[in-house]
């Protein structure tokens, strides 16, 4: 059956405390699928994954059951995040390519430059030629042709885009307002973001090739980060 998991979270200091919830869709019943972690998804190749402690941990998954079959092992060690908002910067593509940006934890307002980089199922990693800035939350589209990130130097935060044929430099998406934690639509057509552009920090989305004007969606709500297996 299908299910939606989500990160559920009474300590507003940390994530790490946190709990992964998984709720059937058939039934409305939910169970808590890991206990002490946040971000969790689902893969296609079976696992859950998680973050705790700047790690990332991997166990599989029961879809049926809604349940881990066996003790999470950590595959990621010193993943760049944010635990005070349940965020960490780390992507799957559907063709099992894995994206992520090591690192401290701490606050995205940071001048330290990085490089990103592409890592594929056996653990080959491939720097991007994109030049070292402070880049957060990398996000490649479902369709694995773009990739979506934002970044911070501390007095601007946008989200760009990238085409991964590597045709071109990063284009600028967002443009007013501190704009942040982009993700894509199923279609790969749209990319909903974080933005204050009007006041308080609200959801707006916006076509990926930069047409049109962004669309204002709602409020936060800073609990509860939904994920869809």
């Amino acid at each position: 059956g299908k299910a939606v998991l989500f990160t559920a979270n009474t300590n507003t200091a940390s994530y790490d405390d946190a709990n992964i919830v998984a709720q059937s869709l058939a039934s409305g019943e939910r169970k808590v699928v890991q206990r002490g972690g946040y971000n969790g998804r689902y893969l296609p190749s079976g696992p859950l994954v998680y973050v705790h402690e700047g790690t990332l941990f991997a166990a599989p998954f029961d879809l049926t059951r809604l349940q881990t079959t066996a003790p999470p092992v950590p595959v990621i060690e010193n993943l760049m995040g944010r635990p005070s908002q349940g965020s960490a910067n780390f992507a799957f593509s559907p063709n099992g390519s894995f994206i992520y940006l090591s690192g401290s934890n701490g606050s995205a307002a940071s001048s330290n430059a990085r490089i990103m980089a592409m890592a594929d199922r056996n653990g080959k990693v491939q720097p991007l030629p994109l030049p070292a800035q402070p880049y957060w939350h990398p996000r490649v589209s479902p369709d694995g042709k773009q990739l979506a990130f934002s970044t911070n130097d501390g007095k601007e935060a946008m989200v760009w885009i990238y085409d991964l044929k590597g045709e071109g430099p990063p284009r600028r998406l967002t443009f007013g307002g501190r704009n942040e934690f982009p993700i894509w639509s199923r279609d790969s057509r749209y990319v909903t973001f974080v933005s204050d552009r009007e006041g308080n920090r609200e959801l707006f989305r916006q076509a990926a090739d930069g047409t049109g004007v962004a669309e204002r969606l709602g409020k936060l709500s800073p609990s509860v980060s939904p994920r869809g297996p």
